[in-house]
């Protein structure tokens, strides 16, 4: 599927056509997408949906996973050559596009990303390590069309953000933290009302791109985090207050579950319905919000 001309040499196609890439033409079976990584004998890892627009995330689950081979996927199906623009479709007959048929169990925001072989096989039927070549299909849900094409050694891995706090609310880094305590508060109000006092300085980090979290980013309990933070660390779902700097709590940040706030649980990486999210966030005046600035 993939012209050997390109095997050799890197290929990262961010354009529409002309750019000097040869065709990649689609088989009759479908090509096959991956979306899961194997994860040894946990839960397996789910890379395709995040607030990156590119698979800076996805690469991070898939390499972070304590087996990393692809373990699931499904076949999509388009017309013509795959590349930039090219719509993707989950039948034979090109009536129904992935988005439909697939956007609310995989797919959380509005870019997803599917890791693909050279030749378009079926990642689990591969005998041995997946191989180091590989592409990584960027896709918008919105109208289940490529948005890119990335050969994998063309990715930055993506980086996890230190938001947690000292016990006196100072932030670990430059990008703000929490302020948590025991249990969560039962309001924006009351998270806002809150105290930089600490009783827990957890270590605690983001997956998203921006400079504050933003809703729908994932919180982590470790750099290297693979299940986002489980309702039973902090008592449940509910409003932590957030410092941009330790001289104020600025916003009150909701944490609720993937499965009742615009998702599933098969969105998130370790696929658990007790996992949390960023659901919704207010600003000091009480205001909701789509991110902290």
């Amino acid at each position: 599927m993939f012209p050997a001309s390109i095997l050799q040499g890197t290929y990262n196609q961010s354009t529409g056509s002309g750019s000097g890439i040869d065709d990649i033409t689609a088989p009759g079976t479908g090509t096959y997408l991956g979306l899961r990584a194997q994860n040894g004998n946990f839960v397996d890892l789910i890379f395709t949906s995040s607030n990156h627009q590119t698979p800076t995330e996805a690469k991070r689950l898939y390499a972070t996973s304590e087996s990393p081979d692809i373990s699931f996927g499904i076949s999509s199906f388009f017309t013509g050559s795959l590349q930039v623009g090219t719509v993707l479709y989950s039948n034979s007959q090109k009536t129904t596009t992935l988005t439909t048929t697939y956007g609310d169990q995989y797919i959380t925001n509005d870019y997803a990303q599917f890791a693909i072989l050279p030749d378009g096989g079926v990642w689990p039927s591969l005998q041995g390590s997946d191989p180091s070549n590989f592409y990584w299909i960027t896709m918008q849900k919105s109208n289940s069309t490529v948005t890119a094409i990335t050969e994998n050694v063309n990715v930055t891995t993506n980086t996890l953000k230190d938001v947690g706090t000292n016990t006196n609310g100072l932030p670990n880094s430059s990008y703000g933290g929490f302020v948590l305590n025991n249990s969560a508060y039962n309001s924006h109000t009351a998270a806002l009302a809150a105290s930089l006092t600490s009783s827990q300085n957890l270590a605690t980090f983001y997956d998203g791109p921006g400079n504050y979290p933003k809703t729908h980013d994932r919180v982590y309990a470790a750099n290297t985090g693979q299940q986002s933070f489980a309702a039973l660390i902090w008592g449940g779902i509910g409003w932590h207050p957030f410092t941009k700097t330790g001289s104020s709590i600025d916003y009150a940040v909701q944490m609720g579950y993937a499965s009742t706030s615009g998702a599933n649980s098969n969105t998130l990486p370790r696929q658990q319905s007790s996992d949390l999210w960023i659901s919704e966030i207010r600003n000091s005046s009480g205001n909701i919000v789509t991110e902290i600035t």
